[in-house]
């Protein structure tokens, strides 16, 4: 715990807001391999199928032809800024309330863009215009 208080608050929050994020998936992960496909959907999944379908939905409507790519991301993303927002709650002080968490998000997320549209254009793909919500990219 020594490490712990030489580290800011908003640190402290987003490293066990990570932690028990990473437990949760880990399980739900666990369990939902053990789910038969062809039966019925067990109750307790029915939540996150829903939210899968939902980011599914967005991403698809917002990013277009290459929505698989970003759609695992954004549902991550989603579930971090949420989890951070509530998280004063429990008594932790919200990593998203200081600008650099929020800044660092925003280029990680350029990043991501940009090196997929670098992988699309680079290594080809079927078509020849890779089209986003509002603009075009046309591939050489």
């Amino acid at each position: 715990m020594l490490i712990f208080t030489a580290l800011p608050q908003q640190v402290v929050s987003t490293i066990i807001i990570t932690v028990v994020l990473s437990i949760i998936f880990i399980i739900v992960g666990c369990k939902i391999k053990k789910v038969d496909p062809k039966g019925k959907t067990p109750v307790w999944m029915i939540p996150f199928v829903i939210l899968v379908d939902l980011i599914n939905k967005m991403t698809k409507e917002n990013v277009g032809k290459f929505w698989k790519a970003y759609a695992p991301y954004f549902l991550t993303l989603a579930i971090f800024l949420c989890v951070s927002n509530i998280s004063g709650i429990f008594g932790l002080q919200s990593p998203t309330s200081y600008l650099i968490v929020n800044a660092t998000l925003a280029v990680i997320t350029f990043f991501i863009i940009q090196i997929r549209l670098l992988i699309i254009n680079s290594f080809g793909s079927n078509t020849r215009m890779v089209e986003l919500k509002y603009y075009s990219y046309t591939i050489t």
